[in-house]
């Protein structure tokens, strides 16, 4: 390590996690990196989660709590973000918990490597820590902003979320999360990789991310799903404007795979439903008629009209010559 540690910001969104919460805090106040400035916000939560906060801090003078009324995971990241003091940022989610080499390790990759961000790989565990798979990069090295962007499109291979990776503070000058949208993490991540000339992947699981039954992410069935067709749109657009050229068909794979996983999960009963579907369909249909062209002529039927698709596979079956 350098002789000049300098501080990690390590911002921690807190929301109605009391059992979890000791862990998380645990985990990250165990880092063998020491010099660390750690934000816990609390969320507005309604349980005993603000006083966990505050009993915390008490205990550990690194520990900063920041109580806000609640207006989810964007803002409260935000809100720690606005408040953060150290050269390098790093998010943790409250239920989840990393390995006590985490930062430490990344630091000096970050630092060794001159890269602006460094990306590790994460296992999903269950709610008592158990090992279920894991995420890795399929290789480790330096990579540049072009190179990460291409590999975005396939989450095998560039994870979107934020909280696996180091950041230089830098990174994070006028960019914040959107308030009020599910899979924040999405609308962001591109911009995030662009402004980064050199990032260092590496294959260590230091990132522990607990699988929750009623998590947000894994329940959502119903309007605010398609937020993820809207950030992938943004990132489109995004492309568009920088010249990225090269990331839009693969782009444009992603957004219409997106959409179908959503439209088989989510109602479409409301009219507010329907004029979402209809929003998000609409910014499907932009990105494959302009950068969609390797689309399979099957796939563009069921996406334009799903009822005739399933007609024709219907009629193919019951012609298929039985072996």
């Amino acid at each position: 390590m350098n002789n000049e540690v300098e501080n990690i910001s390590v911002i921690i969104p807190v929301y109605n996690v009391e059992k979890y919460l000791d862990r998380c805090i645990q985990s990250v106040v165990d880092q063998t990196y020491k010099n660390l400035e750690i934000i816990l916000v609390d969320d507005g939560s309604p349980d005993r989660c603000g006083e966990m906060c505050d009993a915390w801090a008490k205990k550990d003078d690194r520990i900063r709590v920041i109580h806000k009324a609640n207006n989810g995971i964007s803002g409260a990241r935000n809100e720690g973000l606005d408040s953060s003091t150290g050269a390098y940022i790093a998010f943790v989610d409250s239920d989840d918990f990393i390995d006590r080499e985490m930062l430490n390790s990344l630091y000096e990759k970050l630092t060794e490597e001159k890269a602006d961000m460094v990306v590790c790989g994460f296992a999903f565990v269950d709610k008592q820590g158990r090992f279920i798979r894991s995420w890795q990069p399929k290789e480790e090295g330096i990579i540049d902003s072009g190179a990460a962007l291409a590999m975005l499109a396939d989450e095998q291979l560039m994870n979107p979320g934020v909280w696996n990776k180091l950041y230089s503070r830098s990174v994070w000058e006028s960019l914040r999360f959107p308030i009020g949208k599910l899979c924040e993490d999405d609308f962001i991540m591109h911009e995030i990789l662009y402004r980064c000339r050199r990032i260092f992947l590496m294959k260590d699981l230091f990132y522990q991310y607990v699988q929750q039954k009623n998590s947000i992410m894994r329940s959502a069935k119903n309007i605010k799903s398609w937020d993820n067709i809207e950030a992938i749109y943004s990132r489109v657009l995004f492309y568009e404007q920088h010249g990225l050229q090269q990331t839009l068909s693969a782009t444009a794979s992603l957004i219409l795979d997106k959409y179908f996983h959503i439209r088989k999960d989510v109602p479409l009963h409301t009219k507010e439903e329907k004029k979402r579907h209809c929003e998000a369909k609409q910014m499907v249909r932009y990105c494959i008629r302009k950068y969609g062209k390797h689309i399979s002529r099957k796939e563009v039927l069921n996406f334009e009209a799903p009822g005739l698709f399933r007609f024709c596979q219907r009629i193919k079956k019951q012609f298929r010559p039985s072996a």
